[in-house]
């Protein structure tokens, strides 16, 4: 079940997709520029805060870049460092989905998804 409140994943077919300055916006918690609800200050501001810093590093840091490329250039970047050290992405992966699950649970009571 899909709310207002809640956001939901962006694709790259959606006209109104979060792009890098949105990401820039979430690092100082400015909510107002924004076209969709935030959610939990904290770890979101964390998250795209480190976002920014790979964007800059990986020379993605355009103010249109769509920010889902940022993360899927992150998320197969991070699946290489887990090779190179033998840590487990997939189980790693699925533990984050967990706490994910979690917290949106906290967040947004049982109705969520």
């Amino acid at each position: 079940m899909v709310t207002d409140d809640i956001p939901v994943a962006v694709s790259q077919y959606q006209t109104d997709i979060p792009v890098f300055r949105d990401l820039e916006g979430l690092c100082g918690q400015d909510n107002d520029i924004l076209p969709f609800d935030a959610g939990s200050q904290g770890s979101i501001s964390a998250a795209a805060t480190a976002l920014t810093a790979f964007a800059h590093c990986t020379g993605l840091a355009n103010d249109n870049e769509p920010a889902d490329t940022i993360i899927t250039d992150l998320l197969a970047d991070l699946m290489h460092l887990c090779d190179q050290t033998g840590l487990p992405f997939e189980g790693i992966l699925c533990t984050a989905r967990m706490h994910h699950e979690d917290e949106k649970m906290n967040e947004y009571g049982s109705g969520a998804s």
